[in-house]
């Protein structure tokens, strides 16, 4: 009794290997029915990267040799919203509406790593201080936003990871610092450092 059915288990099993040959030579499946275009990273992306480097900025405070935290600031020229817009066409993204939005004030895109999660809060005015400079004028933020698309604006920007988190920063509009003739400096302060980031030196 167990041969016999361990004959008609064989029959079966030959049967479903008939059956599955021939469906899967009925209808092929090649690497020809799939093509995929891989996008250059925004590093290796040689025209965007260049406008990318000119206004981005990148500190990293240490201490007893010890991350107390790592920044880096990109300020939305109007040549990088340019490149921004650009490259987010060539990799058919859409592109980010806050340029829009805030047409008429100065946007800072700003990437930063904090060890201690509870200080990760940049909009926390009691553990960061943000201020724009630009000679004797310096103005606060009018709106500290964390973004929460990471995936899109790996896109953008090289430097964003897995441990970090992103904000934008939204300063009024000041006529001298939109027309660039003069230094400008971004503040970021916190109970370990302060850190100066220059623009137009």
């Amino acid at each position: 009794m167990k041969a016999i059915n361990n004959l008609c288990w064989l029959f079966g099993y030959a049967i479903f290997l008939l059956c599955l040959n021939a469906c899967t030579s009925t209808s092929p499946v090649t690497t020809s029915d799939i093509v995929v275009e891989h996008h250059e990273e925004p590093g290796l992306d040689e025209k965007y990267n260049q406008t990318l480097h000119l206004t981005s900025k990148q500190a990293t405070i240490y201490r007893n040799f010890e991350t107390k935290y790592a920044v880096t600031a990109s300020y939305f020229s109007k040549d990088f919203i340019r490149a921004f817009e650009k490259r987010a066409e060539e990799i058919a993204l859409p592109s980010s509406p806050l340029f829009a939005q805030y047409a008429k004030q100065q946007l800072f895109f700003v990437s930063i790593f904090v060890p201690v999660a509870s200080q990760f809060d940049l909009s926390n005015q009691q553990l960061w201080s943000l201020k724009l400079r630009q000679g004797s004028l310096q103005v606060a933020p009018l709106l500290i936003e964390a973004l929460k698309e990471k995936t899109y604006w790996q896109g953008f920007f090289p430097f964003i990871s897995s441990w970090s988190k992103e904000y934008l920063l939204v300063f009024p509009e000041e006529p001298a610092l939109a027309s660039n003739p003069a230094p400008f400096e971004l503040r970021i302060n916190n109970a370990e450092a302060a850190v100066t980031l220059g623009w137009g030196d």
